[in-house]
């Protein structure tokens, strides 16, 4: 009587495949258990260089950095301009001059602001939305001679994702943000947006980590 086997021969070669997929998957999914923890991801491998160059740029500029910030709301509110320079404070940053103006008054007084030299960060805060009284982004794109599209893109990125799972009620509140950021004569300029939970999302999962370096880049004295 000839042998039987539970599977014919077509079942078990599907369940070969099977084994080796989800054998590949596992390899992949924990890189880390099978290669150790500093296994590399070539994609996002970076050169020693920037690595030593932007850790050095955070131990060394974060104190160099002197900020201002101009605060835009007609009901003259401060307090995203007070959050902002907590936070700044809180990590190593020096705040030298925090004002609060009207909207349409925010070109006169970054203007009367860039006049300090030893100023060399300025954020700008409100009057990034679409409403008439909203020109925070056209004044500040008057000084502006290299953009940083960038910090805009980040931003409305982080802000997407933070508040997706409430778009069905409040819609994309990334949409109508039209956060920036550049550079004139050597100051970085930020245009954030004003409520508190926006500037304190800029303040601190962008400029804070994001200066150190923007300076040294600007700084005539460091090596790229």
């Amino acid at each position: 009587m000839p042998s039987t086997s539970f599977f014919t021969l077509n079942q078990k070669k599907f369940l070969t495949s099977l084994f080796f997929i989800f054998s590949l998957l596992f390899i992949f999914s924990n890189k880390s258990s099978v290669y150790g923890e500093n296994f590399p991801d070539p994609a996002y491998e970076l050169s020693q260089k920037i690595i030593q160059n932007r850790s050095a740029a955070k131990k060394n500029w974060t104190s160099r950095a002197t900020i201002g910030i101009i605060t835009a709301s007609d009901s003259l509110r401060a307090e995203s301009g007070l959050i902002a320079a907590g936070l700044l404070k809180t990590n190593g940053y020096k705040v030298k001059n925090i004002m609060t103006v009207k909207n349409l008054d925010l070109e006169a007084a970054l203007k009367q602001m860039l006049t300090d030299s030893s100023i060399n960060v300025i954020i700008c805060i409100g009057g990034t939305g679409i409403t008439p009284h909203d020109v925070s982004i056209e004044a500040v794109n008057q000084f502006i001679q290299q953009p940083l599209p960038g910090f805009g893109e980040l931003f409305r990125h982080l802000t997407y994702e933070k508040t997706k799972s409430l778009s069905s009620q409040i819609g994309l509140l990334s949409l109508d943000t039209r956060a920036t950021a550049g550079v004139y004569n050597g100051v970085l300029i930020f245009a954030v947006p004003g409520s508190p939970h926006a500037t304190t999302l800029a303040v601190e999962d962008i400029i804070i980590p994001g200066v150190p370096n923007l300076l040294r880049q600007l700084s005539s004295n460091e090596k790229l």
